[in-house]
């Protein structure tokens, strides 16, 4: 019924995550500025400056680093890769008629998470999916995603592969994506039990 903190005065409300967005027209702006060389700080620097106040920019010098630095590892996917990748699940798809495949993109339509399963996976699942675990701590590949399987166990206590997917983050909405499109790979048969380890 009482707050339990000191409220924020109103001329710091900016500084608050929920308050904070970097709008289009100010992303393209900070990528253009970099881009042709100029320093993440001078691009901001500059930003600060041209909405006179703080709080007209809309946020702050972390959220500029951590877009850039998104950037920078979505562009490594997009430079061709990402191209390849979907050619070769549309190769895929088209030899095995139970392959299924599915990516999210981002705001800017760059690549964020991919899944697939082969026909082996959805098997497996239809016999041994009674528990489902999966795994995001595993992050060594060349391009610093979140390799995380969804795994079970055979009736020899096995481990079996149910599908694959690679994630550029943990949000929440990255999660929802992948638990709503592995269901739509498995004809939205649930497990009983799951596991996220992250």
């Amino acid at each position: 019924m009482e707050h339990n903190h000191e409220m924020f005065a109103p001329d710091q409300t900016h500084l608050l995550r929920s308050a904070r967005k970097i709008s289009y027209a100010k992303k393209s702006t900070l990528e253009a500025m970099v881009n042709a060389g100029i320093s993440i700080s001078s691009a901001v620097s500059f930003m600060e400056n041209e909405a006179c106040v703080l709080e007209n920019l809309g946020f702050v010098r972390k959220d500029a680093y951590d877009h850039l630095s998104r950037l920078r590892k979505y562009t490594k996917v997009e430079n061709g890769d990402a191209t390849t990748l979907i050619q070769y699940f549309i190769s895929k798809a088209n030899k095995e008629t139970y392959f299924y495949w599915n990516v999210q993109l981002d705001d800017d339509d760059r690549m964020m998470n991919f899944f697939f399963r082969d026909y082996r996976c959805a098997v497996d699942y239809e016999y041994f999916g009674d528990v489902l675990s999966i795994d995001t701590t595993y992050k060594t590949n060349k391009y610093n995603l979140i390799c995380a399987p969804f795994v079970g166990i055979n009736h020899h206590m096995q481990n079996v592969l149910f599908g694959l997917v690679f994630m550029s983050d943990e949000t929440e909405s990255s999660f929802e994506w992948l638990f709503r499109t592995f269901l739509d790979s498995m004809n939205d048969k649930q497990s009983f039990q799951t596991n996220v380890k992250s």
